[in-house]
Parts: structure tokens; C-alpha cells; sequence
């Protein structure tokens, strides 16, 4: 009995050598045998209990058959349908006296998109919520070493969207301006992931990354009551850091639930943007415009700095067959929270010298509307997208 019990001694020692090393199937091996010796030992004495195998469960790592570069491969594709809700920032600066001074009006109306998103009119039907209008292709890529010690994963988010909506006045008579708009945003998420092995079908990952991407707005408008029109561009590119974690639980036939969420926060963020009014034009000849009274164009002279912070929250159920192929669904919701430095004097451009009067003031009255989202009680500017996706992918 004593060499019998030593030699069950002697293969635990040999499970936790050959699990810390990164070869669980052979540690649960060992353990197996030593557990089937002291049964034999001691099956007189019922106070013994063998030990609960787990050699039926299957890790959440189990798929692929070829290592090449010391791992394992996944790449796959997604389709996404998108959905996104903006939040423009404050209308009142009845709570400010300085706002409301600059600015010149206590109300100074706003759409949901652009950042510089000055409405022409007070009264809008345009709507805070906005969807994909298709089905957009994204890629994924993970690596795996073969010791699921660590990994890197790579996943992209995308939206575009484009709308039109009204703006309505009351003043001077009934005034109407028509807005086109259109929104496209790309987000770069590559992850250096950590594994930690709870149980041998419950697993989680510590994830240090970066991201990058950004978003472009362009967006026009036409008021014939007005006699006016305008249009602006702007560019929001960043890199940022990210930290977070994610859950894994495999259940049988393959499936897998995945639950996770990381941060992310940056100064190294810029915003670039070109905006542009034309107002009372003149006409010629077969209503061919002749001369302008007044147009201006508002840019920045280089991107201004913009401090950027977001939160995201991540669902993914899976289910590989054949060890090779994962279909798998889920979605991820993204919020992004920003605001930029309006300090810089930008560059303007202007037909006559009343037009670059109106841009100087344009820029003045705005400027300060647009650096106080943010602070104080003043709620910063954001939107959120969730992001609805299936997928599938292909384990080498």
C-alpha cells in the first residue's frame, strides 16, 4: 500500500509539472491514474472519496488542428447591422451669463451629428437615434499560443449612416432648411489577451490593447426662405489605450459563451473640420448664380486637440464543429465620450470683407457653446452604437 500510494504521490507531482508547463491534457492524465490507485487502496474505507473528474468538459480553447508561429489561428468574417443614438450637446445657456453673452441668444439650437452642429433654424424634426442601412462586412483575427498562456485578437466595428431632416422658424414669417447628412465611423480594436484558467470550462482573459480609428461627418443645407445655404466637413481620427477583461464558459458540442467589457481613454485624439455658408446669392442669366453678398469658410488651420473616453461591453455565443469552423452570433455596445480644445484660431476664407466680419463672429459666438460641453453641470458630447453581428470563422 505504501509504494502504491507513493507512486500516486509521485504522478500529482508529475500533473502539476506537466500543467505548468501548458500541457493540461496530459496533467489530467496523471491525476486520473493517481485517483483509479488510491480507489483500489482504500475502496474498504468509506470515508474516501475518489476525486470528481473533469475529463468530460472541454476547454473554451479546443479548436484548431495545424500550429504554425507556437499557436493556434482563427480569421474570420462578420456581417453587422448597426445602430447608433448621438447626443448634441446643450440648446439653454440660460445658466451661463457668459455663454449666453457670446453666444448672443440664450438658446443656440443644435443637430444630433456633426460637432460643429449649429442648426440654422430653432425647430427640427431630425431624430437622436440613427441605423445602418445595410448589412456591413467586418473582419476578425485571433492568435492563440499553444500553452493558452496568451493571445492577440483583432476586430474592427463599423457604422455609416446618411438621413435628411427639416428645420423650421417663426420668425419674420415661416422659414423652412432642409439638412442631407451622412456618417461613417471605423474602430480598430487589437488586444494582447492574458488567460487565466478558472475551472477547465470556465476561463478569462485579462485584455491590454490599443484602438484607433475615427469618424467622418459630411453635412449640407438650403433655405430658399432664407435665401441661404452651408455645408461642413469634419474628421475625427484617435489612438488610444485600452484595459479590460472578458469571461469564457464552454459547454458540450462545442458551444462557447463569451462576456467581457474594456475602457479605453486617449488625449491624442484630433479633429479637423471645414465649415462653409453662402448667403444671398445673386443671379444671372438662366438662374446661373453671378456674384455672391456674402459667403465665408470656417477651418481649422491644423487639427485641434481632442480628449476621447469610451466603455465597452461585449456578448459572443459560438459553436465550433468539426474543430474547425465557428459559427458564432453576439453583439458589442460602444460608447464614446469627447471634447475638443477650441482654442486655436482657425483660418478663414472669405469673398469680401463684410463675409469675413460674419465668419469672425460665427466663430466667436459658437466656439464657446462648443469648449463648454463637458464642463461643469454642461453634459459632454457622445454617441453609442450597438453593433449586432453573425459571423464565421475558420480555426487553422
Amino acid at each position: 500500500m505504501f509504494a502504491q500510494e507513493s507512486e500516486a504521490v509521485k504522478l500529482e507531482l508529475e500533473a502539476e509539472y506537466y500543467e505548468s508547463n501548458g500541457y493540461p491534457n496530459a496533467a489530467e492524465e496523471k491525476r486520473i491514474k493517481a485517483a483509479q490507485i488510491r480507489r483500489k487502496d482504500f475502496q474498504f474505507r468509506k470515508d474516501y472519496e475518489t476525486p470528481v473528474s473533469d475529463v468530460h468538459k472541454t476547454r473554451p480553447f479546443d479548436s484548431g488542428n495545424v500550429s504554425f508561429w507556437g499557436g493556434f489561428w482563427e480569421i474570420g468574417i462578420r456581417g453587422n447591422r448597426s445602430f447608433a443614438a448621438f447626443g448634441g450637446g446643450e440648446d439653454w445657456q440660460d445658466k451661463n451669463a457668459r455663454l449666453w453673452f457670446q453666444s448672443g441668444s440664450p438658446f443656440f439650437p443644435r443637430s444630433s451629428i456633426p460637432y460643429q452642429n449649429e442648426s440654422v433654424l430653432p425647430l427640427t424634426d431630425e431624430p437622436k437615434s440613427f441605423s445602418s442601412r445595410q448589412i456591413v462586412p467586418s473582419i476578425t483575427l485571433s492568435y492563440r499560443r499553444e500553452n493558452q498562456k496568451w493571445g492577440i485578437e483583432y476586430s474592427n466595428l463599423p457604422f455609416q449612416t446618411s438621413y435628411t431632416h427639416n428645420t423650421f422658424g417663426l420668425i419674420n414669417g415661416f422659414q423652412t432648411a432642409q439638412y442631407e447628412t451622412r456618417f461613417r465611423m471605423l474602430d480598430h480594436r487589437l488586444v494582447l489577451k492574458i488567460y487565466e484558467e478558472f475551472r477547465k470550462d470556465k476561463w478569462f482573459s485579462w485584455d491590454f490593447g490599443i484602438r484607433t480609428g475615427g469618424w467622418r461627418t459630411d453635412s449640407a443645407y438650403y433655405s430658399s426662405t432664407l435665401n441661404q445655404a452651408g455645408a461642413i466637413r469634419e474628421n475625427v481620427s484617435f489612438v488610444a489605450p485600452s484595459a479590460g477583461m472578458r469571461y469564457y464558459q464552454s459547454f458540450p458540442l462545442g458551444m462557447r459563451l463569451e462576456l467581457g467589457a474594456d475602457i479605453f481613454l486617449t488625449p491624442f485624439g484630433t479633429l479637423d473640420y471645414k465649415r462653409t455658408v453662402l448667403k444671398d446669392p445673386m443671379y444671372g442669366a438662366e438662374g446661373a448664380i453671378s456674384g455672391l453678398n456674402q459667403y465665408y469658410s470656417i477651418e481649422s488651420g491644423r487639427p485641434l486637440q481632442m480628449n476621447l473616453s469610451g466603455f465597452d461591453f461585449h456578448f459572443v455565443y459560438s459553436f465550433l464543429f468539426l474543430k474547425q469552423h465557428r459559427l458564432n452570433f453576439g453583439f458589442q455596445s460602444t460608447s464614446y465620450t469627447w471634447k475638443a480644445n477650441e482654442s486655436q484660431m482657425p483660418r478663414f476664407t472669405a469673398v469680401n470683407v463684410d463675409s469675413l466680419g460674419a465668419g469672425v463672429m460665427d466663430w466667436y459666438k459658437s466656439s464657446a457653446i462648443y469648449e463648454a460641453d463637458g464642463t461643469g453641470k454642461r453634459t459632454s458630447r457622445y454617441f453609442s452604437v450597438l453593433n449586432l453581428y453573425f459571423g464565421y470563422s475558420y480555426a487553422f
